[in-house]
C-alpha cells in the first residue's frame, strides 16, 4: 500500500513477514507441545520421519507425507486462533502462504537443538525474538536513518529479567504492601546479597505472597500517602512498549498472588482474571504482540491448569499500535498542534 515503495522493497518485507509469523507460531507451539498442552505434537519428528499430527492425518485422509506435516499445522492453528488470534489467524495476509515442507522440517529440527528445559521458561519466546533480529540489527547499525519498518528491530532490547523485577517490585509490589499496610515486610537493602535476590525463586511454592516474591524493594527515603484500592480488579498494568511480554509476565506473578490475598476466588480461576483485568500491552512491532499475548496465554493456561482448572482465554489486552506519549499541557489547554 505505500506508494513510495518498489514493488522489489514490498515483496521483501512480506517475505519477511511471513517468516517470521511462521517461527513464531512453531516455537509457540514447541513451547505448547513440552507442556502437553498438544496432544499429537506438530513440530516434533519422530523415527518414522514424520510428526505425530502428520501421521494421523497420513492414516485417516490419505494425505502424502509432505502433504500431511504442512496439514497438520494449519489444523494446529487454526484450533488455536479461537485463543490466540492475533499469532495464529490463518486468514491475516501473512498466512497466505504456506511454509516450504523442506523449510518447515529445518526449523523443527533446529527447535529439537534447544534442551526441552528452556521452551518451559517464560522469557524463551523472547530470546527467540531476539535473536530472530540480530542480522537486522547489525545491517542497521551503519545507517544514518531508519525507514518506518526498521524502527522496531533497529531498538529492540530484551530486557535482563533482574531489571524487570527490581522495577516491577518497586512500583506495583510496593504500591500493593503500602495500601495494605505491609511497609514494614520491605527489607533493608543489606538484607539480602545480589545473588540471593536474583536467585530467588519465584514459583508459587517457593513465594507464595507478594513479601516473599519481591526481593528487589528498595525502602522509600520519605514517607508519603499510601494509594488505596478496593479490589484486584482496579489495579491496571501497561508497558507502552511490551516487547514480548517480559514486564507483564512478571507483573502477573505479583498480581496473581494479590488476588490470592485479597479475593476468596478458587486459585484455578484467578490466572484468567489477571489477564481480563489488570494486565495491557502495545508494541508497535506485530511479531512482539504476537509473542507477548501467547506468553500471557501460556502462562495463564500454566497456572491454572497446575491448579486443576480448566483454563479458557479471555480477550486480552495487547494491541498493535504506536503508543506516542500524549502532550498533556496542550491537551489541557487546547492549544493546535503546530506544523513540523
Amino acid at each position: 500500500e505505500d506508494g513510495d515503495k518498489s514493488w522489489e522493497d514490498k515483496f521483501e518485507q512480506y517475505v519477511m513477514g511471513v517468516g517470521y509469523t511462521v517461527v513464531n507460531r512453531l516455537t509457540a507451539l514447541r513451547c505448547m507441545e513440552v507442556r502437553g498442552f498438544i496432544d499429537r505434537p506438530v513440530t516434533q519428528f519422530g523415527d518414522s520421519g514424520t510428526t505425530p499430527a502428520a501421521e494421523k492425518l497420513e492414516n485417516e485422509q490419505y494425505l502424502s507425507p509432505d502433504e500431511a506435516k504442512i496439514q497438520a499445522y494449519d489444523e494446529a492453528c487454526r484450533r488455536l486462533a479461537d485463543e490466540i488470534e492475533i499469532l495464529f489467524d490463518l486468514k491475516s495476509p501473512y498466512s497466505i502462504v504456506d511454509p516450504d515442507v523442506d523449510a518447515f522440517e529445518d526449523l523443527c529440527q533446529q527447535l529439537d537443538d534447544v534442551p526441552t528445559e528452556v521452551w518451559r521458561a517464560d522469557d524463551v519466546l523472547g530470546w527467540v525474538y531476539e535473536y530472530y533480529n540480530r542480522p537486522i540489527i547489525e545491517d542497521l547499525d551503519d545507517k544514518d536513518s531508519l525507514e518506518p519498518e526498521e524502527v522496531a528491530p533497529a531498538n529492540q532490547f530484551y530486557t535482563p529479567h533482574w531489571v524487570v523485577r527490581m522495577l516491577a517490585d518497586n512500583s506495583l509490589g510496593k504500591l500493593y504492601l503500602e495500601a495494605t499496610d505491609q511497609v514494614d515486610t520491605i527489607p533493608d537493602p543489606e538484607a539480602l546479597s545480589p545473588e540471593e535476590r536474583k536467585d530467588r525463586l519465584v514459583t508459587p511454592a517457593d513465594a507464595p505472597s507478594v513479601p516473599e516474591l519481591c526481593t528487589y524493594l528498595i525502602p522509600d527515603a520519605e514517607s508519603g500517602d499510601a494509594p488505596e484500592f478496593d479490589h484486584p480488579r482496579e489495579l491496571r498494568i501497561i508497558d507502552p512498549a511490551c516487547g514480548s511480554g517480559h514486564f507483564l509476565l512478571y507483573a502477573f506473578d505479583i498480581l496473581e498472588r494479590i488476588w490470592w490475598a485479597e479475593t476468596d476466588l478458587d486459585r484455578a480461576d484467578v490466572p484468567a482474571k489477571v489477564l481480563e483485568h489488570n494486565l495491557y500491552g502495545v508494541d508497535i512491532d506485530l511479531r512482539s504482540c504476537q509473542l507477548s499475548a501467547f506468553n500471557l496465554y501460556l502462562k495463564a493456561r500454566t497456572r491454572a491448569e497446575a491448579e486443576e482448572g480448566q483454563f479458557e482465554m479471555p480477550n486480552v489486552g495487547v494491541v498493535c499500535a504506536d503508543a506516542r506519549v500524549a502532550e498533556v499541557a496542550r491537551l489541557r489547554t487546547g492549544t493546535p498542534r503546530r506544523s513540523p
